[in-house]
């Protein structure tokens, strides 16, 4: 079942964190789509039709960038949650609303909407 609002793919390997942003995408009427490997991810967009992204810059599988530049080039926003100093954050990444770990609901649903319409702030 799709939400009217979309999916969200939510690339995160911390289980825990990834069920906290999934209550929060769904309390914000999206539904989530959880990929906790770099391959899942990719699984999940050849697949599914995916809004947004919510992406963990480091995964026990490597770093996202590979998936950040699929999104590029499908031209689906994204943001970036991490743990990593800002500067050490790959430059595909630029543009891209950035999260530090840890970060409340109301952190992530600015960010999500300032990833889907950045003109509006």
């Amino acid at each position: 079942m799709s939400s009217p609002k979309g999916t969200i793919l939510v690339v995160e390997d911390e289980a825990l964190i990834a069920l906290s942003i999934e209550s929060a995408l769904q309390d914000l009427g999206f539904e989530a789509l959880i990929a906790s490997t770099i391959e899942q991810a990719h699984g999940h967009l050849a697949t599914a039709e995916v809004r947004l992204a919510v992406l963990d810059y480091n995964l026990r599988d490597g770093k996202t960038t590979g998936i950040a530049q699929v999104l590029r080039e499908r031209r689906i926003p994204f943001v970036v949650c991490s743990g990593s100093q800002f500067n050490d954050i790959a430059s595909v990444f630029d543009g891209a609303p950035v999260l530090s770990k840890p970060f409340s609901d109301a952190h992530l649903g600015s960010a999500i909407l300032d990833a889907l319409d950045p003109g509006a702030r």
